[in-house]
């Protein structure tokens, strides 16, 4: 899609965002009919929940593409010189795993038809190439469809953002402290850890101005929240008594390894409010509604991580072998994801996200 004459730069992306939602809708209805049918036609929901993430795999992967193509040309870092880092990173990882190959001399069979199969000897040049020239392709595929899947997830990210933090604006300013505040005014206060003796009809936020350059100091710390949170969910979760007894360590990391694809969700709304430089005035300072989110997710994330572990310990010894494999593995996977997720986030979509809330409130 491109530009109309006399549509604006908002226009377009409202316009794009439209036909992408309908491509979800119908994404989200087949994706679900094919998951019944998984679930019916298997023998539970356990064998059918690698159909479940297969199909919103492919949805993602399908919305992240239009997402991606109409904004290809809006990065700053423009999405030409990152095919280009992805295909040096794909022959990196196919050199480092072919060397790999080489030294470790373990001869590798491919089938090619009933009864027959062709065999890769480490020292013979043919095979190395075969091996380095599959182990590239399949890298820079990898790089390719969870770069979609990161665009297909922002995208969603960011749409409820931009519909969602303009009412918490509106919350915050009529939140009083008083006792007959309402429900939802008192839970958006909690949330973003207001403190009562502000006047919270003074909030402010302000639009952001053009930015030239890629905000590489924002991007490391939203990949280092993305991995403590990461990390306290996984304490959380593959530690618990519970989850821990009657799943396994590895089938839980397991699905933390799926799961990790929404952490970046979780903290990408954050550095809108950053972006948006949203504050209440003080007596001494400003009170700056990024501090006050990040305040109360990690009190309230390592208090409950915390308190799993403890229990953890007190119930049985742990293997701390299998441990940490299982958590290099999760980290690898987390890492890889947040790095790719929030770049696609800073360099596509963050200017765009702040100037369409800031014009709604």
């Amino acid at each position: 899609m491109k530009l109309r004459e006399g549509e604006t730069r908002c226009q377009y992306l409202e316009r794009v965002d439209r036909r992408t939602m309908r491509i979800l809708i119908a994404l989200v209805i087949l994706s679900a009919s094919i998951d019944f049918l998984g679930i019916f036609m298997g023998e539970g929901m356990v064998n059918a929940s690698g159909v479940i993430v297969a199909t919103i795999n492919l949805s993602l992967i399908i919305v992240g593409i239009v997402a991606w193509t109409s904004r290809s040309e809006m990065g700053l870092i423009h999405t030409s010189r990152f095919f280009r880092w992805s295909v040096l990173i794909a022959l990196a990882g196919g050199a480092i795993l072919t060397t790999y190959y080489i030294f470790v001399g373990e001869t590798v069979w491919i089938g090619i038809g009933p009864g027959g199969a062709f065999e890769l000897v480490p020292t013979d040049p043919i095979a190395i190439l075969l091996v380095f020239g599959t182990v590239s392709f399949g890298v820079w595929g990898a790089i390719l469809g969870y770069t979609s899947i990161g665009f297909g997830v922002v995208w969603i990210t960011t749409l409820i953002s931009r519909r969602v933090l303009p009412w918490a604006f509106d919350s915050i300013r009529m939140f009083t402290g008083a006792r007959s505040d309402e429900l939802r005014l008192k839970l958006v206060a909690w949330f973003v850890y207001v403190p009562n003796v502000l006047d919270t009809s003074k909030l402010r936020i302000e639009s952001l101005e053009e930015k030239r350059a890629f905000p590489t100091r924002k991007f490391f710390l939203a990949v280092g929240w993305e991995l403590l949170i990461g990390t306290v969910i996984a304490v959380y979760f593959s530690l618990n008594p519970f989850v821990y007894e009657n799943i396994g360590l590895v089938e839980a990391m397991s699905i933390l390894g799926t799961v990790s694809i929404i952490i970046p969700a979780i903290v990408i709304p954050w550095f809108a409010l950053a972006g948006l430089n949203a504050r209440i005035p003080g007596i001494k300072r400003d009170f700056l509604l990024f501090n006050g989110v990040r305040s109360r997710i990690f009190q309230t994330f390592i208090a409950l991580g915390t308190l799993a572990l403890l229990i953890r310990l007190a119930v049985e010894e742990l293997r701390p072998g299998e441990l940490l494999e299982q958590f290099f593995y999760f980290y690898l996977t987390l890492s890889l994801l947040a790095i790719l997720f929030t770049f696609v986030y800073f360099n596509y979509f963050e200017s765009d996200l702040v100037q369409n809330i800031f014009d709604r409130y």
